[in-house]
């Protein structure tokens, strides 16, 4: 059973960038974004953070830290995405 999550623990990468990419592509062509919760993406981003350094300090496992990279990376563009679209010019 190891080696079968071994081997399809890569899939994580690939199904992150999958699903985040059409989010990313939306923010981008909108200019609406009021309704977006910027609160649960922030504890997201925070969350994938806490995930990278934890397998970059304790873990030290690359896959890992690759996933959760992946992850942190696209939270993280979200955010600011959507704070330069709903701040932009009024800080």
């Amino acid at each position: 059973m190891e080696m079968l999550f071994m081997s399809l623990y890569p899939l994580v990468a690939i199904i992150s960038i999958v699903a985040y990419v059409p989010q990313v592509m939306s923010l981008i062509k909108t200019d609406d974004v009021d309704s977006f919760s910027l609160s649960a993406w922030v504890m997201w981003m925070v969350g994938a953070g806490i995930s990278m350094g934890y397998g970059t300090y304790c873990l030290k496992d690359f896959m890992f830290c690759t996933a959760a990279g992946i992850g942190f990376g696209f939270t993280t563009l979200i955010v600011l995405i959507v704070v330069y679209k709903r701040y932009n010019g009024k800080l």
